[in-house]
């Protein structure tokens, strides 16, 4: 069994993997309603790579990222 913060590392990977593909997929249709789920997955994407740089201390979180302490 993986311990915690590998745990969540693994699940911030397969989340950024999977934002990746479907801003991708909506980046190559034409609609307005596309385009704002693109945006949307774009911000959602930018949190969970700001997450995952920010891992690291013994406790899977790194000091200088405080947003995580208030999530």
């Amino acid at each position: 069994m993986k311990s915690r913060p590998a745990n969540m590392e693994q699940i911030l990977r397969d989340d950024i993997r999977w934002l990746e593909d479907r801003v991708q997929q909506l980046g190559a249709t034409d609609g307005a309603s596309e385009r704002r789920l693109a945006d949307c997955y774009q911000k959602l994407l930018r949190q969970r790579r700001h997450q995952l740089a920010c891992r690291g201390g013994p406790n899977g979180v790194s000091p200088g990222c405080w947003q995580d302490y208030l999530c």
